[in-house]
């Protein structure tokens, strides 16, 4: 009767061979494949796989030598043993291997979870098929053990290709890459209307809705109705686009360096963070990050995100350009992204009465100044920080000039920005809602060429070159080029593109792009190029 089963046993023994080589290959694989951001714990996993395997395949090796000296009782207990030892392991470090994680379609782009998932399994097989070879007493068939280990290889492999393949099918992508191309210049002069890029034509009448534009890549990013699109500045031709990040807070632009208009994309989705090059739309990294995220705040070089844990949190500081951790700190910093900011630093408000400068790279805090609503110069070389007052006319007290050292460069009362810093230049209005041009370098100030202000906040500005184009949101109202090295010549007045309200004014590579609300016709962004 045994003799009749010999084959059956063979096989098992074949089998035990050829699961525990597929095992490590898999496991190896794996190894050799993650990524230094586990989205579940593949490293542990891994190694795991890896001893389980290797016990089988050893065990499998030393058959002989076992069945001559009869030491099939112990080797069966040293096996359950090494069985036992990695159930426990597997229970202490790697919980959460086979859920489902809604992060690994955003972060996993190579399938190394679903490759080490097959490795475990096929691991443990091996250590089953081995226990069962130790009771066997016969020597095996050559034959028939090869003809196992060459079937199980090749289901092992066939299974884990059909698998991986399903799996890398459903990776999330950009729906549209461009090629990578060198952004254009930012504009001297506002140039003439060249295109108009129409959204949101389906809006019912008498229904605006409002697109925000940022400067990115060749020309600028905006929210469509079911995600981000980035054009091409001088020309108004889409270059890449992803959908399903339209939310607020689902996207954030990080400059890699100072001078960087290309920059960088970062999308948070699930778990996931997913960078793309500006400029051409490609992934550039992928990463999770575990718990409850807080807003993302960035700025040139500098990158960083809450994690709520059961404490206060932790503040994780990333490198932009590959996504690799800087430093972790449980502090808090929960300031507003600032992309034009001095580079390497962030703007953390952790509290109520002070706004910490930290250093992006190293962690340590550089300064702490009074606390405010901050915002960076364009050529980052200092922060503009408003004191709030919700009893003063224009609803704060004041504002500093604070550079990168925390060192108070200037402070006006009684006044607050109607636009960026820029070259030692900021435009405020006072409480009686009179513009101002303020020199912060030399403390002097200058009364500006535009009416009064009502709401600073509301007013759409943009640098172009060293002089500021200004609107106002209201139909009708026109666009006006300010100089404020020459703060009493007569501005340079423009007809609004807009058929509406103008919304928001950028200058992007190429060109000065006007968003446009429209309650009738569908909102557009028209583009200016010289």
């Amino acid at each position: 009767m045994a003799e009749k089963y010999r084959w059956v046993d063979s096989a098992i023994v074949g089998g035990a061979a050829s699961a525990g080589v597929a095992g490590i290959v898999l496991a190896v694989t794996t190894l050799g494949l993650r990524s230094p951001f586990d989205v579940v714990p593949v490293t542990a996993a891994s190694v795991i796989a890896l001893i389980a395997s290797g016990v089988a395949l050893a065990a499998v090796s030393a058959r002989p030598i076992i069945r001559r000296l009869n030491l099939r009782s112990a080797a069966v207990v040293t096996i359950n043993l090494v069985v036992l030892g990695l159930i426990f392991a597997a229970l202490w470090r790697i919980d959460g291997l086979f859920g489902e994680q809604v992060a690994l379609r955003f972060v996993d782009a190579e399938g190394v979870v679903v490759l080490c998932r097959t490795a475990m399994v096929v691991g443990w097989v091996a250590l089953a098929l081995v226990v069962f070879a130790m009771i066997v007493t016969e020597k095996a068939q050559r034959l028939t053990a090869s003809a196992a280990f060459v079937a199980v290889a090749l289901v092992v492999s066939g299974v884990t290709y059909a698998v991986v393949y399903n799996y890398r099918s459903h990776v999330w992508r950009p729906d549209l890459t461009a090629e990578v191309a060198s952004p254009a210049p930012l504009p001297a002069t506002v140039g003439n209307l060249r295109y108009r890029v129409p959204l949101y034509v389906g809006a019912l009448p008498g229904y605006a809705r409002t697109v925000t534009v940022a400067s990115v890549g060749n020309g600028f990013l905006t929210y469509t109705e079911d995600g981000l699109a980035a054009y091409d500045g001088p020309t108004g031709h889409l270059r890449w686009q992803v959908a399903g990040f339209s939310g607020y807070g689902q996207s954030v632009l990080v400059p890699r360096r100072a001078g960087d208009t290309a920059g960088v994309v970062v999308l948070v989705r699930g778990g996931a963070l997913i960078a793309l090059d500006g400029g051409s739309g490609q992934v550039l990294w992928r990463r999770s990050y575990s718990g409850s995220p807080g807003d993302l705040v960035s700025g040139v070089d500098s990158l960083g995100f809450m994690v709520k844990g059961d404490g206060d949190g932790e503040f994780t500081s990333l490198d932009p350009a590959s996504g690799l951790t800087r430093w972790s700190k449980p502090i808090s910093c929960r300031g507003a992204s600032t992309p034009q900011a001095v580079t390497g630093q962030f703007l953390c408000d952790g509290d109520r009465d002070t706004t910490s400068i930290i250093d992006a790279l190293k962690g340590n805090t550089i300064a702490e100044v009074t606390y405010g609503e901050s915002a960076a110069s364009q050529d980052g070389d200092v922060y503009v920080i408003v004191h709030y007052n919700r009893k003063r006319p224009l609803g704060a007290d004041g504002v500093s000039i604070v550079d990168s050292r925390g060192n108070t460069v200037d402070e006006i009362p009684d006044a607050r920005p109607i636009a960026p810093a820029r070259h030692g230049y900021l435009l405020l209005a006072g409480d009686d809602e009179v513009p101002f041009w303020r020199n912060y370098r030399t403390h002097q100030s200058n009364p500006a060429k535009f009416s009064k202000v009502e709401f600073p906040t509301h007013v759409n500005t943009t640098w172009v070159a060293d002089r500021l184009l200004i609107g106002e949101p209201y139909k009708g109202s026109r666009l006006r080029l300010l100089d404020p090295e020459q703060p009493a010549a007569e501005p340079v007045d423009m007809t609004s593109p807009c058929a509406d309200t103008t919304y928001q004014l950028q200058a992007v590579p190429g060109a000065v792009v006007v968003s446009c609300n429209g309650y009738d016709s569908g909102s557009e962004i028209v583009g200016f190029v010289a």
